[in-house]
């Protein structure tokens, strides 16, 4: 038919027109947008990490461009043409809330099936047609991924739960991909793994060691300033201007001299350093701009601490994390006389004022969120802390050390042999036992063998007990506090296989779930920008939780005819 070509489903018996004349109108507009992407041939032609039925429909409208356009260079077609065969087969129609519910029109397929139905696609190309036959399968990979897309929530449907995810308009929003490669998961964990150095000169730090009872030493990077100047002069191990730790004490910095403010705790990733600022800079700036105050710890091994003693754990240690929320409270209460840190859950106030709480608020992200999840899950309604986000959690262990990328379980299992073991040879070979631990930890050659054989420097008997006393998925019911988790199901680190959405919807009321197809690990980028939506969707929470908070100790001091103080920056 020379006016139309029409694409049967299978699975639904429904016929898709699409307009020749669209197409062709496309096809001018494809060949505009090539010339302008001359200089992303590089990014886009290193970026088809996609399905084979992908890279045929791309090579084989690049074999017909060329013949007609020779001059146009075909590593800058790459991502336009998913673009383009994107747009092609996009409309207005809503989509639903999940991939099973989602039903097409008869007339087209809208942009939110464009990223769940193709699978078998083939293409034929002739001066003036562009001929598509397709069949569809709703269990498919994407392949043309739609260039925006809403967040997926999930939670359990209560009122509090709603109103939360109510006020944060980032998460209601389409999520804007970056154009050409922000489709691709490996080149936004590559650009992540670069910007993430951005800015990170400007940050000065306090250094506040924590000395723990077994030797071991952690701290807490308190963010006093941003001083861009002087730490230029220090430069990281890989050239790049480093954040600098200007004081290092056993004391906080009087960062509460004006009055106390909302503080956010970050638990950093697995490898994490001060000389990017453990990757953190974005996320530090967009918490700052409210006037919020900024912690990081830094696990044993992290953050160019050396090891005091042969205890290590990737995954941190939930008293080592109950210590480090302590000094914070600690540091916090003492600038406002209302006594000794207690529970933010729901009743027992911080002093004699039935209204007190603290806006204490924590961010873990990727390791960092296993940290945080095993402690609030230990502390249940005991702990400070009134809210969480985490950002590319793991969830369940051992099993998500098994479901990491082959090559980013390489690149990741030398990183930690490099910074737990080599570097801290002298003090791991302590006995007969740590030397056999440490040489199977060595020649370990994916990250599950490497955490199997170290349950040793966890204070652990056996690899099983490792998991008992460390798995995050163990304790997350006993969470009491608003904890918003966010993961991208592209996600080649933790990947979508270990996202637990039980415990969202039936496991926990006080678990709400944020994911989107694309998004990779820890990057979540947005336009042409490459801004990171993740920090806006994060502060936009824990506003959230701090509005409720305050809503509750409004209402308490009015029945008890007390006065209502107000934090500063709240």
């Amino acid at each position: 038919n020379k006016t139309d070509h029409t694409m049967q489903s299978p699975a639904h018996s429904i016929s898709y027109n699409v307009d020749l004349a669209n197409i062709n109108t496309l096809r001018k507009v494809m060949i505009k947008l090539c010339r302008r992407a001359l200089y992303f041939k590089v990014i886009i032609y290193r970026s088809i990490f996609v399905a084979p039925c992908h890279k045929r429909v791309m090579w084989e409208y690049l074999r017909w461009l060329r013949q007609r356009k020779p001059r146009i260079v075909v590593g800058s077609l790459v991502g336009v043409t998913a673009y383009t065969a994107g747009r092609l087969l996009s409309c207005d129609q809503q989509s639903s809330s999940s991939a099973q519910d989602a039903v097409p029109s008869e007339s087209c397929v809208s942009n939110y099936m464009v990223g769940l139905l193709p699978v078998n696609i083939q293409a034929k190309f002739s001066d003036d047609r562009f001929l598509l036959s397709e069949s569809f399968n709703l269990d498919s990979l994407t392949v043309f991924p739609a260039l925006r897309e809403t967040p997926r929530i999930l939670h359990n449907g209560n009122s509090r739960n709603r109103s939360l995810i109510n006020a944060c308009p980032t998460l209601q929003r389409p999520i804007r991909h970056p154009p050409l490669w922000g489709n691709n998961n490996h080149v936004q964990l590559l650009v992540h793994d670069q910007l993430k150095r951005v800015g990170s000169a400007e940050i000065e730090l306090h250094r506040q060691l924590i000395h723990h009872d077994d030797g071991g030493v952690t701290a807490l990077d308190w963010v006093i300033g941003f001083d861009g100047s002087s730490a230029k002069q220090d430069p990281g191990h890989d050239g790049h201007a480093a954040a600098r730790v200007s004081t290092t004490g056993v004391e906080p910095p009087d960062v509460y001299a004006h009055g106390v403010r909302p503080t956010v705790m970050l638990l950093h990733t697995i490898t994490g350093r001060t000389d990017d600022c453990y990757g953190l800079g974005t996320l530090i700036r967009a918490l700052n701009a409210r006037g919020w105050q900024v912690v990081i710890h830094a696990r044993r091994g992290c953050g160019d601490l050396p090891l005091r003693t042969p205890q290590f754990n990737l995954l941190g240690d939930a008293r080592d994390t109950e210590q480090a929320v302590d000094l914070v409270a600690q540091a916090m209460t003492e600038h406002t006389g209302r006594g000794t840190p207690g529970s933010n859950c729901g009743g027992s106030p911080l002093s004699d004022d039935a209204s007190g709480y603290l806006p204490l608020m924590a961010v873990g992200l990727s390791a960092g969120s296993a940290a945080l999840v095993r402690y609030l899950g230990e502390a249940a309604s005991a702990t400070p802390v009134c809210g969480a986000v985490l950002v590319s959690p793991g969830y369940q262990i051992p099993a998500a050390w098994r479901r990491c990328h082959p090559v980013y379980d390489r690149i990741l299992t030398e990183k930690v042999k490099k910074m737990f073991l080599f570097k801290n040879e002298s003090v791991l070979r302590t006995s007969t036992e740590t030397s056999a631990a440490f040489d199977k930890a060595a020649e370990a050659d994916n990250i599950g063998d490497f955490v199997d054989n170290i349950y040793l420097f966890a204070g652990n008997s056996s690899a099983d007990d490792y998991s008992i006393n460390h798995d995050p998925s163990s304790v997350v019911h006993r969470v009491a506090v608003p904890v918003l988790a966010i993961n991208a199901l592209d996600d080649p680190v933790c990947t979508r296989e270990n996202i637990q959405e039980d415990i969202f919807l039936s496991g926990n009321d006080n678990l709400i779930l944020a994911t989107t197809n694309h998004g990779s690990h820890l990057a979540f980028y947005e336009s042409w920008t490459a801004t990171p939506w993740v920090d806006t969707a994060a502060v936009e929470f824990l506003s959230a939780v701090l509005s409720e908070k305050r809503e509750s100790r409004v209402t308490k001091t009015t029945q008890t005819a007390g006065e209502c103080p107000q934090w500063s920056g709240e």
